[in-house]
């Protein structure tokens, strides 16, 4: 009972934070357009962080961290924000309740950190200070950066053009990796077959189908604002996003599924186009329903590669997950089991009481909420729930109630779909080995915040 009542009581005070922030006025000057250099810098990091980290190449000092070509490129942007703070750079501009609660989720990390230990107690296990800066710390700078720099709607379209590229070459090496034709296939660490999880699916750099996937989406979204607004010549946009739809099947994922349909669902319903939507969609539309009639008895099949979608192992697994993490919530519902100790504290103390089924390995658990609430305890759930939830009400107040032209419309709808469908997705997965993939949701956040607080970025 002392967790429902805690939960309760929780929810309650996001709530009421909720709607203190949203009364607040909203009247941020900005400084202009964002410099070549900054852009260049940022574009550049993401394809960094994307293709040529720690698998792509790595150099080791003798009592030095190891050092990658996107550590390298993170450290101007990291010495960026403190130059921002020393400056004074974020003096009037917003109100500082994201900044605050990501603050809180940082602090008490670092605080569980010191309790219970910053490395992994066995090889085997996930490394706490890895998970905390990919997933948490490195992201939270992004945020600072973005929210800091970008503050118009041009400087916006930037970033759609770096994720578009990026999902787009995603998408072509999907091919190769779902057709076997594995020598085009760059970077080459992708096939390597050391690594057997979702080496039978298109699982791209990041050696996992569902992130790949994801950021296939991003680029996906990022393109239907590009063809919108015609930052690209549409003769080239259009047969691009052809091609990166069926990528999205090559990863064979579920979650990546249903995340798609939501995009494809929210875009039906709320993208502003210059004819008619059912003139647009009536075609596709459609060929879907003829696609769906005619692999319909394949569907309940448990063959992923033959369309699939009923394999039923690992829906066990994460069911057995679920279990374990509220039988952790239910000992330690205020503070948790320590960040990044989930697999320890399920392995050593509830292992006999729920087995995972068909396997001896033991697992993250996929979803990142239950998850964050074993390890961080309700204050800390409670304080990222604030940041996703106030968010998705800022996102979804520009797409329904601030006025503007179909081109900002179609961006607040980007904004607001990239977030969501993150959110969607980590509901079946641990986000906090992806440094990039974090990334992109937390420069949604900070641009979803700049568009509902900077003037300029109206303009």
């Amino acid at each position: 009972m002392l967790p429902v009542i805690v939960g309760l009581y929780g929810a309650a005070f996001c709530y009421a934070l909720i709607l203190l922030d949203l009364r607040r006025p909203a009247a941020v000057k900005s400084r202009g357009a964002l410099g070549k250099p900054e852009k260049w810098l940022f574009g550049l990091w993401f394809v960094a962080a994307v293709f040529w980290g720690g698998r792509f190449a790595t150099f080791r000092a003798p009592g030095f961290f190891d050092i990658t070509i996107e550590r390298v490129l993170f450290v101007p942007i990291g010495l960026a924000v403190l130059f921002d703070f020393a400056k004074g750079r974020w003096k009037g501009q917003g109100d500082f309740l994201v900044e605050f609660m990501l603050g809180v989720v940082l602090f008490l990390s670092f605080a569980s950190m010191l309790r219970f230990g910053f490395t992994a107690r066995h090889p085997s296990l996930p490394n706490p200070w890895f998970l905390f800066l990919s997933g948490y710390f490195f992201p939270s700078i992004i945020y600072l950066y973005v929210k800091s720099r970008y503050l118009t709607a041009k400087d916006s379209e930037w970033i759609f053009l770096v994720l578009f590229f990026i999902g787009f070459y995603l998408s072509v090496i999907a091919y190769f990796e779902f057709f076997n034709l594995r020598q085009y296939v760059y970077p080459r660490y992708i096939n390597d077959p050391k690594v057997w999880l979702h080496l039978d699916r298109a699982r791209g750099p990041y050696l996992n189908a569902a992130i790949n996937g994801m950021m296939i989406i991003f680029g996906f979204l990022s393109g239907v604002y590009l063809y919108s607004a015609r930052k690209i010549s549409r003769k080239i946009l259009a047969p691009a996003l052809l091609i990166m739809v069926p990528s999205i099947y090559f990863t064979q994922t579920r979650s990546v599924y249903l995340s798609f349909l939501v995009c494809l669902a929210g875009l039906g319903f709320f993208l502003k186009t210059e004819t008619p939507k059912w003139k647009v969609l009536g075609l596709p539309v459609a060929f879907l329903a003829l696609g769906f009639i005619f692999w319909s008895p394949r569907l309940l099949s448990p063959e992923r590669r033959a369309g699939g979608i009923m394999q039923v192992e690992e829906v066990g697994i994460r069911l057995v997950l679920i279990d374990r993490s509220l039988a952790m919530i239910s000992e330690q519902p205020i503070l948790g089991h320590g960040f990044g100790q989930f697999v320890r504290a399920a392995a050593e103390r509830y292992k006999g009481r729920f087995p995972i089924p068909g396997t001896a390995e033991e697992q993250m658990q996929h979803n990142h909420l239950l998850g964050l609430w074993a390890e961080l305890g309700i204050v800390g759930l409670a304080a990222y729930l604030v940041v996703i939830v106030r968010t998705i009400i800022r996102g979804a107040t520009l797409v329904f109630y601030r006025p503007g032209d179909k081109l900002m419309k179609n961006m607040y709808l980007i904004f607001s779909l990239g977030l969501l469908v993150y959110i969607v997705n980590n509901n079946f997965l641990e986000p906090g080995y992806f440094l990039s993939y974090n990334a992109v949701f937390f420069t949604f956040m900070a641009l979803t915040d700049n568009a509902f607080s900077v003037k300029s970025f109206r303009a």
